[in-house]
């Protein structure tokens, strides 16, 4: 099996989960880490990120990401998920500094990768 095939059965759209939601995920981190370097609260930065995955959910339904509504909810529920998890090991400053590096890192890979594959096609 060519890698092309592999990539491009990787990034299929699922019905709930699909590799999107990982991207989802390391927003909410990246977002909650930022925001919380600005020295904002959590339940701030808790309202300012979902907004924002709301919204971003609302623009791919205009430009016709084909998605379902469950997979809408789970994306965002995915960005409030990443959201608490920084917020927990934000705590730390030294592993907190970790973790948004390595997610910064993750979701530019992901993004990365996810446009290439759809340039394959």
């Amino acid at each position: 099996m060519s890698m092309r095939i592999v990539s491009e059965r990787f990034w299929q759209v699922g019905t709930f989960v699909d590799p999107w939601t990982l991207s989802h995920f390391f927003f909410g981190v990246i977002a909650a880490g930022l925001l919380g370097k600005l020295g904002l609260g959590q339940f701030v930065i808790c309202v300012i990120v979902i907004f924002l995955a709301v919204l971003w959910e609302g623009f791919e339904l205009l430009v016709g990401f084909d998605e379902t509504f469950a997979n809408r909810c789970i994306d965002v529920l995915a960005t409030l998920i990443g959201i608490w998890v920084m917020q927990l090991v934000g705590g730390n400053p030294k592993a907190g500094a970790i973790f948004l590096l390595g997610a910064i890192t993750l979701y530019l890979l992901l993004t990365i990768w996810s446009f290439w594959t759809r340039y394959l096609r």
